[in-house]
Order: C-alpha cells, then structure tokens, then sequence
C-alpha cells in the first residue's frame, strides 16, 4: 500500500516494530502508521525465527513521536514447550 506523504512529511507519530536477538543489535522490521501493523509484522517475524532458533529473542514496538521514543511494547514471547502444546493439540 502506498501513502501519498510529501517529501519529509511522515505522520507524527509512528509506530517501528523491532526485533532484538541475543547476539546482536536490535533491528526495525518496519515503520507502520498503526500499532496493530507493526504488531501484526512482529507475529509474523516471530513465527518464523522462533521456530528456527533456540536463542533468546525480544519483539517490541516502539511508538515515536517526532523522532522521540514515547512508549514501548513487548510481545510475548512463546516458549518452546507452549509451542509444542500447541502443535499436540491440533
């Protein structure tokens, strides 16, 4: 989807969904204008590198305003013994 926003002209609050793994620095999977993209992105990202890595790794939001952070959400995280409860129920 795109978004017609002048030249450095982004909305004043955004939200970054950020990943954080044990070893390295945190990186920014994307910068959404809702919460609940960048929430939606995360689940997406954690799907995919949870169950293919056994290290500790963080997932959280961060919400900017006019380039300062102001809030700061963690999503939780599954365990692999959840995952594996899951996957033995269905």
């Amino acid at each position: 989807m795109k978004h017609n926003f002048r030249r450095n002209q982004m909305p004043s609050t955004t939200h970054h969904a950020i990943v954080l793994e044990c070893e390295s620095s945190p990186y920014t999977l994307g910068i959404f204008l809702t919460e609940r993209a960048a929430l939606d992105r995360l689940e997406v990202a954690r799907r995919q590198i949870v169950n293919h890595n056994d290290e500790p790794i963080w997932f959280y939001v961060e919400t900017v305003r006019c380039g300062e952070v102001i809030a700061r959400k963690d999503v939780p995280d599954v365990t692999k013994s959840q995952r594996n409860e899951v996957y033995a129920t269905a």
